[in-house]
């Protein structure tokens, strides 16, 4: 179990989001619960014999990467017609493949899944006996059928919210997104569920809106918005652990061949983002890549900059701030910027202070 303070990462299973997890320091890493999304492109349909392949190396990934600490798994993004070389859903394979290696997956599921994964997911629970998180969407809360759908669905599991790891996934936060108060009021035995999250992303889809060739800042809105609610008065009843997309768009789209990327980097910061925002790498008689460590050492001079002490990624941005030969590529510059953000966010909850709260069983 976990409370409020607890920080639940989405991140899609890319290099880069894996090597920005795999050098997190040690205590960072015990104050979080990242919770990973498989993406489309690594699974084709029909061709069982390579998702069988893929799953065993996502194990093994995920061992080498984040290790033994438990994790939410979510293969939601998955065509639905992807199955592995003995017919099962790739959700059970997975698991499977992570209880050889002593892996604590927790699957995820919500309201919206096939019955496939449904029952997919009821076998892990069985096997595995961690329970589920499932994750809900405005729409699933804001249904007349949300209750009884929700009823539906722990029976199908056989779980009671002791089991439940809960997480309302507002994606994009905006105004018209429910308040916590009111969302609380929404959710049956709130105090029941085994974790309450509320996630939320406030990353643009992409950096098309900012002028190249300069220094913008974005605001955390994502952020913003859930310290504000969880310091509000009257308290919460129950105040939900942070999760957000780190410096990632919320809705998942897949990445077209050989986009023209700006040499772009994106930092984290208390209330907003820097963004160093460049050309296209691909421009004709553009500076390209060259533009990195010229952002970098432009980064390390802003009074954001928290040093190289204080994270992987930021040993890098000042290491590549100081020379002009190394470059470093679009993965190694997001991985650098995720890990950074993981740090950040990690030390920014652990410094909350003055939070009323209710007291919950």
């Amino acid at each position: 179990m976990f409370d409020y303070r607890h920080y639940i990462p989405i991140l899609r299973w890319k290099r880069g989001e894996r090597i920005a997890l795999r050098n997190l320091q040690g205590d960072i890493k015990a104050q979080m619960t990242p919770l990973v999304e498989l993406i489309p492109g690594d699974f084709k349909t029909g061709n069982a014999a390579a998702v069988d392949n893929k799953l065993s190396k996502t194990a093994e990934d995920l061992f080498k990467n984040w290790g033994r600490a438990p994790l939410f798994v979510d293969l939601g993004l998955l065509y639905p017609a992807v199955r592995a070389s003995n017919g099962l859903h790739p959700i059970e394979v997975l698991c499977r493949e992570a209880h050889i290696r002593q892996l604590s997956l927790i699957p995820v599921t919500g309201l919206d899944r096939t019955e496939s994964y449904l029952s997919a997911v009821a076998s892990i629970i069985k096997e595995d006996h961690r329970g589920a998180c499932i994750r809900l969407r405005r729409p699933d809360i804001q249904r007349p059928t949300f209750l009884t759908d929700l009823g539906r669905l722990l029976t199908q599991l056989e779980l009671s919210p002791p089991h439940v790891h809960l997480l309302v996934d507002y994606q994009i936060i905006n105004n018209s997104c429910p308040s916590f108060a009111n969302l609380c009021s929404l959710l049956p035995n709130l105090s029941q569920w085994r974790t309450f999250t509320i996630a939320s992303g406030a990353f643009t889809k992409d950096l098309s809106g900012f002028g190249k060739n300069r220094q913008h800042i974005h605001t955390r809105l994502d952020w913003l918005t859930w310290h504000g609610q969880i310091a509000s008065s009257p308290p919460l009843p129950r105040p939900p652990s942070y999760s957000d997309y780190t410096i990632q768009y919320p809705i998942f789209e897949e990445i077209p061949s050989f986009p023209n990327i700006s040499a772009s980097i994106r930092y984290t910061a208390e209330e907003y983002w820097v963004i160093m925002r460049g050309e296209g790498l691909r421009n004709e008689d553009g500076p390209g890549f060259a533009q990195y460590p010229a952002n970098a050492q432009l980064l390390c001079d802003r009074p954001e900059f928290c040093g190289a002490g204080f994270s992987y990624g930021d040993a890098y941005i000042e290491e590549m701030g100081r020379q002009s030969e190394k470059t470093g590529t679009p993965e190694t510059w997001i991985r650098a910027g995720i890990n950074h953000h993981l740090t950040f966010v990690v030390r920014q909850i652990a410094n909350l202070s003055g939070v009323s709260t209710v007291d919950t069983p």
